[in-house]
């Protein structure tokens, strides 16, 4: 089993697409200390691996992954057909992952998730239906989203710890 994971932080309203970049350098393998053709080329193999159709898709995902390709740059393109080209790249890559191995994505502190992951986020929540792709999220309460109405999804309420429990963990 397959567990790529995101976290939300504090701040991260201000740093677009973070634990979804988080995720996704888990799924291609990439390490901090890779330089961009390292990256490319990661990101490359796992993509072909998954689904040939996709290396159509490559310069724009090296382009959002902040590893361009100067040979082969991204086409210009409207930000709204862009996203949407992300999002169905995105659909395409976890049915993909999902053929081969079981995988949880988990993101954590989703109460902090900045617009753009967000959206994401509802297009992966899209993308899994039917899948052997489980979305793992843990958030405060105050955090809505309008995929929560969907029928697939179902939240585990975690009740405040006791005064006892407080002192045994402690």
């Amino acid at each position: 089993l397959t567990v790529q994971q995101g976290h939300c932080v504090a701040y991260g309203k201000l740093l677009p697409l973070t634990p979804i970049l988080e995720i996704l350098r888990e799924i291609f393998g990439i390490r901090a200390e890779d330089d961009d053709g390292e990256a490319r080329r990661k990101i490359a193999g796992t993509l072909v691996l998954l689904a040939e159709e996709v290396r159509e898709m490559l310069p724009l995902v090296f382009d959002t992954m902040g590893v361009p390709d100067s040979e082969h740059p991204a086409p210009a393109m409207d930000p709204e057909v862009r996203q949407r080209r992300l999002f169905e790249f995105v659909k395409r890559m976890i049915r993909a992952r999902s053929a081969r191995e079981p995988t949880v994505l988990f993101l954590d502190d989703l109460q902090w998730i900045d617009v753009a992951s967000d959206a994401y986020l509802a297009n992966w929540v899209e993308a899994i239906r039917g899948t052997r792709t489980l979305i793992l999220l843990n958030f405060r309460p105050e955090y809505r989203a309008p995929w929560m109405a969907t029928s697939y999804y179902q939240q585990l309420p975690l009740q405040p710890l006791g005064p006892d429990a407080i002192e045994e963990l402690l």
